[in-house]
């Protein structure tokens, strides 16, 4: 039976971690994502906690914004808007009341603003 010095079992076992390593790493490319970045403030002028959602166009498929609590404002994010309308829907938690669709010009660097509430 052959023993190993501590410095020779120390190499060996920085030589497998070392390949375990470079098995695992993986690329990554890092930069920035191209599309513009347009943000809405909405203001929820109900009693009640609202959902919000937006859509590009008409008949396309409502997106998730978040929540606004009642009586509350929350700013939320919308990538790729820049330039674009897009139309605001707010709809109690309960589902029983939808508002909207409120139309909103998006452009890079400003904030849109939206009031959900009875008109």
């Amino acid at each position: 039976m052959r023993v190993m010095s501590p410095g020779a079992r120390g190499r060996l076992a920085a030589v497998f971690l070392l390949a375990i390593v470079a098995g695992c790493a993986r690329a990554v490319s890092i930069g920035t994502d191209p599309s513009p970045v347009s943000r809405v403030e909405v203001r929820n002028a109900t009693t009640s906690e609202v959902n919000v959602f937006y859509t590009f166009a008409e008949g396309q498929a409502e997106r998730a914004l978040g929540n606004v609590p009642a009586g509350g404002t929350e700013e939320f994010v919308i990538a790729g808007a820049s330039g674009r309308s897009v139309s605001i829907i707010g709809r109690t938690t309960s589902g029983q009341r939808s508002y909207g669709p409120y139309v909103v010009e998006l452009e890079a660097g400003t904030t849109g603003e939206v009031v959900i509430g009875p008109t």
